[in-house]
């Protein structure tokens, strides 16, 4: 089974997670709507699980809607049915990358029902909702003792990220599961809260290591152009290729300067002809300033600039048909660099 949304949904690891039966069959037939079922519902998002594109038991999110909320007796309440038809869009940049999301919902089964929407402002009572959710073993306390608790057994308010679907399952799924089999209740059953510990140690070490990855792999792109740079017949490609980027690209400029004043005022300065253009500086410098994803567009420009030549050599030309393995970098770094291990599991 394959989730379009891999983190946030308040869900043990086990075998073939996420294995859930589904009692409903799916049709389409002309330009009918994919249906689905209700798997999950939050306070401002629900999970549909379906069939309707050929992968088992997808499940896809979907925002509540101010369309779905009932007042009853001074309470609010999602008011829903099972089943329901949906249309599919591809939402970008949501929690930093695309995903599939469900719009247009409709509710489609015989029965209503209602589910009351309980905002917890209490932290440390979220804080117990959450491991109980993912089955995790708290003592009964006071609000005080619990955070003494929490904090000798070295728990930090953001280990509550681990409890996602890639790394969890969460207690409801396990029952729906294999509830008969096993006593989830019973204390044996239960994670030990420095579980979450031992998660955070690796996750930590994991992103050092994808973030030294992809510096390294930063460093032989631009070790590979400074050494390019010279042509055969001893011009300069650098400096042409930085006159052709601010052309394009004027903001440029700002890093070009920022280059220069990082060279100022120093003796190896000696080694570089400042003053043949105000733009001009070292093309390894410039380098330097670069955010990793600008690197596309140093390998688009030196293509272009070798092209006119009609000297692009194999390894600049699998550069430029490789161009998307930036962005896939990008997307890792910044996934390793502000997020946990969830956001690098089987999206990329």
């Amino acid at each position: 089974m394959y989730s379009a949304v891999e983190n946030d949904t308040q869900c043990v690891p086990v075998c073939n997670r996420w294995r859930l039966k589904a009692e409903y069959h799916v049709e389409r037939s002309g330009n009918s709507m994919p249906r689905g079922r209700i798997l999950e519902l939050k306070n401002n998002y629900g999970i549909i699980d379906t069939d309707a594109y050929k992968v088992e038991h997808e499940w896809i999110p979907f925002r509540i809607e101010k369309s779905m909320l009932e007042e009853k007796e001074g309470k609010q309440y999602i008011k829903y049915t099972d089943e329901v038809e949906f249309s599919l869009s591809q939402s970008q940049g949501v929690r930093d990358r695309d995903i599939k999301e469900a719009t247009d919902i409709r509710f489609i089964g015989d029965e209503w029902k209602y589910q009351e929407r309980i905002i917890e402002n209490n932290a440390i009572q979220n804080i117990r909702k959450r491991l109980s959710e993912y089955n995790f073993y708290y003592p009964v306390l006071d609000d005080k003792e619990f955070v003494d608790w929490l904090e000798g057994n070295n728990f930090q308010p953001r280990m509550l990220e681990y409890l996602s679907p890639g790394i969890f399952t969460c207690k409801e799924i396990i029952k729906m599961q294999a509830g008969k089999h096993i006593d989830l209740d019973c204390i044996d059953a239960k994670f030990k809260i420095g579980l979450l510990f031992v998660i955070d140690r690796i996750d930590i070490e994991f992103r050092k290591n994808i973030l030294s990855w992809i510096t390294g792999i930063e460093n032989v792109y631009k070790t590979y152009f400074n050494r390019i740079r010279i042509a055969d017949d001893g011009h300069d490609v650098g400096a042409e290729v930085i006159s052709e980027w601010v052309a394009k690209k004027p903001k440029i400029a700002k890093l070009i300067k920022r280059a220069r004043d990082k060279r100022s005022y120093r003796g190896s300065s000696d080694e570089f002809d400042y003053l043949t253009d105000e733009n001009a500086v070292p093309l390894l410098d410039l380098m330097e300033q670069l955010e990793l994803n600008e690197l596309s567009e140093l390998i688009t420009i030196f293509y272009d600039v070798y092209s006119r030549k009609d000297s692009i050599s194999d390894i600049l030309h699998k550069m430029k048909e490789c161009i998307g393995f930036i962005s896939d970098l990008c997307a890792i770094r910044n996934a390793a660099a502000h997020g946990k291990l969830s956001p690098l599991s089987r999206t990329f």
